[in-house]
């Protein structure tokens, strides 16, 4: 196994790994204070990091305790065995062990995400698994990160994601026998449709996406996690890799379900919106663009600057401008209106952002 297995520690399995690394352990009140941990580069052809789950306190302060880095290691123990069958069959995926991964720091998403981007370069991971966990919920996320020649014109797939909405506790008394148990269930249960995910990210990334789509596709087969639960991130995978298979019709319809799961998610909106940009475009023709087609798109663009849920890192404005400009620039060529001034401010908002430093929108 890539991951390795060894004895436990407080829980955790100590790995007798090639790696020169040091970890100082200490328990005071249940909560463990570890020293973060920061190994060299992952080498695998992609690359999974597991971080140590956080717990948050009645305060909202995020620590590590003996629960969190249990859940944390019995998710990578989960990946880690699934992956390894298939890394018998000819795949390269590397799996990094909580321990060996570190701590995702931030009391806020944002913050969060940008610890989560800066751990995946120091280590080149391409998914960053981690997660917070409170008396009430646990809300699991990941960073899919942009690495080397991986998910190339696809940036809008990389970036902080929360798998699905927060699991719920038990309104029994947290740290309890029950709840444990049925957290860990529901947890298995998104585990199974993330190794699937993980498993579909890695076709994505080599460009193989009717694969890819098979892999999303079993991932939302999986039984356990409802559409309500949050399970629009794996249908924008889905629609995102069918359109990338020129399947327009089927991109359409997922990005609309994806709306009606949740209207207010930024990425579903910027999705449907390029998809109706395309289906209306025509080339910009006066005799082939669709006037209707292309006014959708723009409002959908400009949905997606207003919805309340932008994910950290996902540049929502920068590429809403990108998708206006282009509507804006294609019913002006078709000599349906006049709009190029219009255009050219939106391009010019790209490239403002572009050249005050975010590199991220690079194509």
């Amino acid at each position: 196994s890539i991951g390795g297995r060894g004895r436990k520690v407080l829980g955790m399995p100590v790995f007798a790994w090639g790696v020169a690394a040091a970890m100082t352990i200490a328990a005071i009140g249940g909560v463990l204070f570890v020293q973060d941990v920061r190994t060299g580069p992952m080498r695998g052809d992609f690359n999974i990091a597991v971080a140590r789950f956080t717990a948050v306190d009645e305060k909202g302060t995020p620590q590590v305790t003996d629960e969190s880095l249990n859940l944390a290691d019995s998710v990578y123990q989960r990946i880690d065995s699934e992956l390894q069958a298939l890394n018998e069959q000819g795949f390269g995926f590397e799996v990094r062990a909580p321990e060996m991964t570190g701590t995702i720091s931030g009391e806020t998403k944002d913050a969060r995400g940008e610890s989560a981007e800066r751990l995946a370069q120091d280590i080149q991971a391409d998914v960053v698994i981690f997660g917070a966990l409170s008396e009430q919920a646990f809300t699991p996320e990941f960073f899919i990160h942009k690495r080397k020649d991986h998910f190339q014109n696809a940036e809008e797939l990389t970036g902080q994601f929360e798998l699905g909405s927060a699991i719920m506790r038990s309104k029994l008394v947290a740290g309890s026998i029950t709840s444990n148990m049925q957290l860990r269930k529901a947890m298995a249960e998104r585990i199974n449709a993330l190794v699937q995910f993980v498993i579909g990210l890695s076709w994505y990334a080599s460009h193989h996406f009717e694969q890819a789509q098979k892999a999303f596709n079993h991932a939302l087969a999986i039984e356990g996690w409802k559409d309500s639960d949050g399970k629009e991130v794996l249908h924008l995978f889905v629609a995102n890799t069918a359109g990338k298979l020129k399947d327009l019709d089927t991109a359409s319809r997922v990005f609309q379900h994806v709306m009606e799961l949740n209207p207010q998610y930024a990425r579903g909106l910027l999705g449907a919106a390029e998809v109706g940009y395309l289906q209306a475009s025509g080339g910009c023709k006066p005799a082939s663009a669709n006037a209707e087609g292309l006014r959708r798109a723009a409002d959908r663009y400009r949905q997606a600057l207003a919805a309340e849920l932008q994910p950290a890192m996902s540049n929502v404005d920068a590429k809403a401008a990108l998708g206006l400009g282009r509507v804006y620039a294609c019913l002006s060529q078709a000599l349906i209106d006049d709009l190029w001034r219009e255009a050219e401010a939106a391009f010019r908002q790209v490239t403002d952002a572009y050249q005050a430093g975010n590199q991220a929108i690079r194509a």
